[in-house]
């Protein structure tokens, strides 16, 4: 696991540690040669990934900024708990976690509720997660009914090579001499006898688990 992916921290020292000393220029009053120079000495991190915690830095400030154009308060970075991969994230969707945030804003609103700094934390965090896990497809949806005719399609595939598999090797053969016959049958088709095999055997029982690691 990543360093990034372990990030717990609220999203104020990301600030404070990263863009400050960047945008500062800090590591030349340090008497550090480079950027990289000093996330190396000061972090023992490399510079790709010191560029990475700007990047969540930049994010934590346009979230917060979002935050206080939607509600009118602004938390602190102290109240809202962030991975640094959450908001690696959503770096690029920061619009649609504003029009998300506005909407549940909005809802508490009209429910009468007073919002506080915490309401407007646990809001954004809720943002996040949304745009984070996009919503699953309905059953419904032209691109489930896509999906499945496609799965379909390479169960026909594998059925028909399985068939052509048993005319070369028919279902009477054990697997060990099936595996002489079709070994040069795998060649011919550019795949490996395993796959093969595991066709004919889809073909003898029509049990899909025989392709389980072939599809």
């Amino acid at each position: 696991m990543s360093p990034d992916n372990r990030l717990t921290s609220p999203i104020s020292p990301f600030r404070l540690t990263w863009s400050a000393p960047h945008e500062g220029r800090a590591w030349i009053a340090l008497g550090y040669a480079s950027w990289g120079q000093y996330a190396a000495a000061e972090f023992g991190i490399g510079r790709a990934h010191a560029y990475r915690r700007i990047d969540i830095a930049t994010t934590a400030d346009r979230l917060l900024s979002i935050a206080a154009t939607a509600t009118g308060l602004s938390p602190t970075g102290d109240s809202i708990a962030l991975s640094g991969r959450a908001l690696l994230d959503v770096q690029d969707q920061v619009e649609q976690v504003a029009a998300v945030l506005a909407h549940l804003a909005a809802q508490a609103q009209r429910d009468g509720r007073e919002l506080a700094e915490a309401d407007v934390a646990e809001l954004l965090r809720r943002a996040i997660s949304h745009v984070r896990t996009p919503p699953r497809p309905r059953a419904g949806d032209p691109r489930v009914r896509q999906g499945r005719a496609m799965v379909e399609e390479l169960y026909a595939v594998a059925a028909e090579v399985g068939r052509m598999c048993l005319e070369i090797a028919p279902a009477y053969l054990p697997e060990a001499d099936a595996s002489d016959v079709l070994a040069l049958f795998a060649d011919e088709i550019c795949t490996d006898l395993a796959t093969v095999l595991a066709y004919r055997r889809y073909a003898i029982t029509s049990d899909r688990r025989c392709l389980a690691g072939t599809l």
